[in-house]
């Protein structure tokens, strides 16, 4: 079954400009390691987030994406935005660039659906500590100061439930189109996840 129904898809497009589409298959058959290499197959960019709650527990998600739409990263003060078209932004407050950035892929928190449901996946380097604390005065590093992905497929395997919870995330600017694609996307994904 695909969740939210189209009613509720209809009430949260006048809020958001976009919403997690998602459904739920059984995991009984597949690993989070076996869908991590099926997306190496398929993508250069793909990722796999474990959790662990306390250094001795497993968490209970773990998250898994490949194909992002939007590539971020900084370096030396100018952020750099491939979303289709290559942008460079010279600032020296590269987290309000973010911020308006992820103002366009607001979604809302389901209740159905685990706590991470797409968005930027990537690491901040310790040089960025510099943007808040220019008193500091760091050394150059080799690496960016931020590099990062966003992700608006997502696979997230739930192993306290055994299944598996595939999101796709649609614009609702042209809600009923973008609403078939995301279906469409989420069965391809089905596939993709189910194939031997």
């Amino acid at each position: 079954m695909i969740r939210p129904s189209s009613s509720e898809i209809e009430a949260l497009a006048k809020e958001y400009k976009i919403i997690p589409i998602s459904k739920e298959i059984y995991a009984d058959i597949t690993t989070p390691i076996a869908i991590l290499r099926k997306l190496a197959a398929k993508s250069r960019n793909y990722f796999l987030l474990e959790s662990v709650l306390g250094g001795e527990k497993w968490g209970r998600y773990s998250f898994l994406g490949f194909d992002p739409v939007v590539s971020v990263s900084c370096k030396d003060k100018v952020v750099v935005v491939d979303n289709g078209t290559h942008q460079e932004i010279h600032t020296d407050k590269p987290y309000e660039v973010l911020r308006k950035l992820m103002k366009d892929y607001k979604s809302p928190r389901l209740s159905e659906l685990p706590p991470f449901t797409g968005g930027l996946v990537g690491y901040f380097s310790y040089s960025m500590i510099a943007y808040a604390e220019p008193v500091l005065k760091l050394r150059s590093s080799r690496f960016k100061d931020f590099e990062l992905k966003l992700f608006d497929k997502l696979i997230a395997y739930d192993h306290l439930k055994q299944k598996i919870i595939i999101v796709v995330n649609m614009k609702t600017d042209k809600v009923l189109e973008n609403y078939g694609k995301a279906v469409a996307d989420i069965e391809k994904l089905t596939r993709l996840v189910m194939e031997a």
